[in-house]
């Protein structure tokens, strides 16, 4: 079930508290995936897990022998499992000695410093090693959780039974080359895992162990295994013999400062219905990571971009996706900024095929834009009797608070049935949420469909400005064209006229000189006669 609040003021440092903003202003939704950061580093968690009941029913155990030569080691490799992740090997350069080196250079620096085997044997539990403090289950006010010994029921079984210690099923487990957590009881997981991420707001919304757990599994690289013939860095530091089993488990995380960290978001555009015509973005990222430490995004434009990364709870890309400013004039900086009423800079497209009616949104909102008359829509009752369903009426386009895992039947078509998420979403609305609302949320996209029609308006008038003036300057150009054609076709005449006149005057001056030649001939032969 969804979280939901209804705001006319969403700032922008209010995005990563939220898993889905829904922006019926501007028309856009934000839906969070994830985190992302480009220098992405490694950590490890230790737990330390006591071998004093394994060995006392299973004396004969490497780890539990009490020989010299064993003694000696301090500490021997059980195992080491590498993630299966083949995507991982892509981004980064990780092998089983180089982990291996990793965690025993980190585990000699903790048994140099502490003490861990007076910490089992005072606490009778595990002890977890995360961001350098103890963790453990007790009845401490200020513990992490309450006590929960290994040996409880098993409330995960069909078939009620003692659970096996964490000693035994690592030991069970090691030969399965598989990296798991089975070993710690549900509650010592939740908080374990809880723990690990504690500066991460992803992760703590999370649904349910289960999901945690995937979403850890993936930014696991490997995980070792050492047996320990006591917990210490030599006998001499306790009074007592505490074998025990080390797992360690080194997994990639984003740093703590939140300079480098960006909440990444799937940026999905909200169509809207005018005359039978679908209008909706279409300049936008497909991805957005936002910081509002730094006032900066990355974007994932297209398909390729996508495709080069890892999509978990840390999102590992093997390169950089492009960054700006987010104080820039863009589209995304009209939409995102509060202070900007407009969306102009944001390419609107049309369309006359409109497949569908409705958009999901987030788990439980749908948006109902192509609404010309009275839409019906029913919702079904989980109950198998015969009550009756609920029915809700839609006069205008509009985002609506539909239940989700509810088989909904509308007039013309029925709405998938989806799971229920616990998810944090806002919505970003001048709808009046003290007023005495319905059971069922209606909340109208008129300032939407003003702003979208507005920004398609503007942008066409940009556009026939832009095509007149070009065709302006085409017709000068013409006419420039043409100018100096008539001017290059008259100088051509007036040099033709002038060649011709330059050659009929030599021409008549000819036939003068040649008359004038014949009239002294025949004067001469008058003389001479």
């Amino acid at each position: 079930m969804d979280l939901v609040q209804i705001m006319s003021f969403v700032s922008l440092q209010e995005l990563p508290e939220n898993d889905i903003i829904i922006n019926i202003k501007k028309g856009y939704a934000l839906r969070r995936l994830g985190v992302y950061s480009p220098n992405v580093e490694e950590q490890i968690v230790h737990s330390f897990v006591s071998l004093n009941d394994l060995c006392i029913a299973s004396p004969n155990v490497d780890v539990c022998i009490q020989n010299t030569q064993l003694r000696a080691a301090n500490m021997f490799e059980l195992a080491v499992v590498m993630t299966p992740h083949d995507t991982v090997y892509k981004l980064f350069s990780y092998d089983k000695d180089a982990v291996s080196k990793l965690v025993r250079h980190d585990i000699d620096r903790i048994l140099t410093q502490y003490n861990p085997g007076e910490l089992i044997d005072s606490k009778k539990g595990n002890i977890h090693f995360i961001n350098n403090r103890f963790h453990h289950q007790n009845h401490d006010d200020k513990a992490l959780v309450p006590s929960a010994t290994n040996n409880v029921l098993d409330i995960h079984s069909d078939v009620p039974r003692v659970r096996s210690t964490a000693a035994e099923i690592i030991i069970q487990r090691i030969s399965s080359h598989k990296i798991d957590f089975d070993y710690l009881s549900s509650t010592e997981l939740d908080i374990f895992l809880s723990t690990i991420f504690s500066n991460s707001n992803t992760l703590q919304r999370q649904s349910n162990v289960k999901s945690l757990l995937n979403s850890f599994t993936q930014l696991v690289v490997g995980q070792v295994v050492y047996g320990l013939p006591y917990c210490a860095i030599n006998q001499h530091d306790s009074s007592t013999i505490h074998p025990c089993l080390v797992i360690s488990t080194v997994f990639l995380r984003t740093p703590a400062d939140h300079v480098s960290t960006f909440s990444v978001y799937k940026l999905i555009p909200l169509p809207i219905s005018y005359n039978y015509t679908k209008f909706i973005y279409t300049n936008l990222p497909k991805l957005v990571g936002i910081n509002t430490v730094d006032k900066k995004l990355v974007l994932w434009n297209d398909d390729s971009d996508i495709q080069n990364c890892i999509f978990s709870t840390i999102i590992l890309c093997q390169h950089k996706p492009v960054s700006m400013s987010l104080l820039n004039p863009s589209c995304l900086f009209q939409l995102f900024d509060e202070n900007q009423l407009a969306t102009n800079l944001c390419a609107v497209s049309i369309s006359k095929n409109i497949q569908e009616d409705a958009l999901h949104v987030a788990e439980g909102w749908w948006l109902f834009h192509n609404v010309y008359q009275t839409l019906y829509c029913q919702i079904h009752s989980h109950s198998e009797t015969n009550e009756l369903p609920e029915t809700i009426s839609i006069t205008q386009p509009a985002i609506v608070d539909m239940s989700c895992d509810r088989k909904i039947t509308c007039t013309n078509f029925q709405l998938p049935v989806e799971p229920c998420r616990m998810n944090k979403v806002i919505i970003k609305s001048n709808f009046d949420s003290n007023k005495n609302t319905p059971v069922r949320t209606i909340l109208p996209v008129k300032d939407m469909s003003d702003i979208i029609l507005s920004s398609y308006y503007e942008q066409m008038d940009k556009s026939r400005k832009e095509l007149f003036s070009a065709f302006n300057i085409k017709k000068k150009t013409l006419y420039q064209t043409i100018h100096e054609l008539t001017t290059y076709i008259l100088g051509f005449i007036c040099l033709i006229l002038i060649i011709m006149t330059v050659y009929i005057f030599k021409f008549m001056k000819y036939k003068l000189q040649k008359e004038v030649n014949n009239l002294h001939s025949e004067i001469d032969d008058i003389i001479n006669f």
